[in-house]
């Protein structure tokens, strides 16, 4: 997932791409260190990742 340029908006990227699609994507925009969330759909977590309800710890 990344932000669309600069909006802070999050970009769902496709399973199956590569580290490197996801990377060269068009609206990607390296401000510093690229950083990913991998969260299964079956995750008792995802609900809470997809409203926003959660935090870094």
């Amino acid at each position: 997932t990344f932000s669309s340029e600069g909006s802070g908006n999050w970009i769902k990227v496709k399973e199956g791409k590569t580290l490197l699609e996801a990377l060269q994507h068009k609206d990607y925009i390296i401000p510093a260190i690229p950083v990913f969330f991998v969260v299964s759909r079956k995750s008792t977590f995802y609900l809470e990742f997809k409203a926003g309800n959660w935090s870094l710890p």
